[in-house]
């Protein structure tokens, strides 16, 4: 049996929250290999029990701290850019040390007022999929920048947080890195209104129709 270890365990599911770090926990990791990176992100939209793949999303993503291994103890370090949202603890960076899920949304959303470019850009196929390869390791911050198509039918996914690679925890063969990850934003998908269709203000009401002096012919 394996489990996802509790720093990761919200990011695999892109709810964007982090627990308490490895140097605070039971968990030893092994040292992150040299290995090709990718993360995957499957767009699917729940509605009424209906899995809609979402097309013609873009989703954009951006390194924002490095990730380091040292002793079987994991540890992220904001990017120089980003500096200024660190929570400096005992001299180091403790940014996302016990941080809760109210408190990740609101770093989430610093992280998207500072950044000025995207490493890389994708949009999602007919599948709903969309894959980023040859990453670094890091933390990164992802977001829904554009729609075209049928995604633009669905309110926006809110930008998360994501770890690459992703740490696992397994009562059989230890713990381990996962390299290739993949992604489902939970984020609730509702389909915006159709503003092409009147509304119900939009419809004539009775003063407006014509009355019965209106068809009266004139002698």
């Amino acid at each position: 049996m394996k489990k996802i270890l509790p720093m990761f365990a919200a990011l695999l599911l892109v709810i964007p929250w982090l627990l308490s770090a490895f140097a605070e926990t039971s968990y030893s990791m092994p040292d992150i290999e040299d290995k090709d990176l990718s993360l995957t992100i499957a767009f699917i939209a729940h509605n009424d029990g209906d899995n809609t793949p979402v097309s013609g999303a873009e989703f954009s993503v951006c390194k924002v701290a490095d990730l380091s291994c040292t002793n079987g103890n994991a540890e992220y370090k904001l990017l120089p850019e980003y500096i200024s949202l660190a929570k400096i603890v005992d001299g180091r960076d403790d940014t996302f040390n016990g941080i809760t899920a109210s408190e990740s949304l609101n770093l989430a959303g610093g992280l998207v007022s500072k950044t000025k470019k995207y490493d890389r850009s994708a949009v999602t196929d007919k599948e709903g999929v969309c894959v980023f390869k040859d990453l670094e390791q890091g933390m990164y911050l992802v977001r829904e920048t554009n729609k075209t198509g049928i995604s633009a039918k669905y309110s926006t996914v809110e930008p998360y947080l994501i770890s690459l690679p992703l740490g696992y925890a397994t009562t059989t063969n230890g713990n381990y890195w996962q390299y290739d990850v993949l992604s489902e934003p939970k984020t609730v998908v509702n389909i915006l209104p159709d503003t092409d269709k009147p509304s119900d203000t939009d419809k004539p009401s009775d003063t407006d129709k014509p009355s019965d002096t209106d068809n009266t012919i004139l002698k």
